[in-house]
């Protein structure tokens, strides 16, 4: 190109694509940001806080707001906004003080006192690992431990045959 043109229209030598988008920036381009190559005309808009689309409005489609914290829940649903570990449908972490799922409550840690795999909710005797729902009972020991709310009977059969040593006749 001659010096005379480029006097003239001095931009035409140099496009500017600084992000590597395939986008210029202005004047010969429409990329609004030619520092970020997600953002530029046609973009994806994404819910933060930037017009990623350069078409002059920010978040648009994002139902009505902005994720402030970039969970990909807009601000409108999440009831944390500033934490990306909280959002409707977020795993719980028990006891931690925050409402992480968005439920309106932090859940509550299963305690499991005497650590025998039931927690304490449905342990009878959460005290004794030997007491737990589905423990073998032993019969006439005048504990429950197999959480049914009985002892085990225990039944005569001093033979093993399965009869009782009163119905048994051998």
């Amino acid at each position: 190109m001659s010096l005379a043109l480029l006097a003239l229209f001095p931009f035409a030598a140099h496009a500017v694509d600084a992000d590597g988008d395939g986008v210029e920036a202005p004047p010969r381009g429409a990329d609004c940001n030619d520092a970020d190559a997600a953002v530029y005309p046609s973009a994806p808009e994404l819910c933060n806080g930037a017009d990623d689309d350069c078409d002059g409005f920010v978040d648009e489609g994002c139902g009505g707001g902005r994720d402030g914290d970039g969970d990909g829940v807009d601000s409108g649903s999440d009831c944390d906004d500033a934490d990306a570990s909280v959002y409707p449908g977020a795993p719980e972490v028990c006891d931690d003080g925050l409402d992480q799922d968005c439920d309106g409550a932090d859940a509550a840690c299963a305690v499991d006192g005497d650590r025998d795999g039931s927690p304490s909710g449905e342990d009878c005797d959460d005290a004794d690992a030997s007491v737990y729902p589905g423990a073998t009972d032993a019969c006439g020991d005048g504990l429950d431990q197999d959480c049914d709310g009985t002892d085990a009977t225990c039944v005569d059969d001093a033979d093993g045959d399965g009869s009782t040593d009163d119905d048994d006749c051998d």
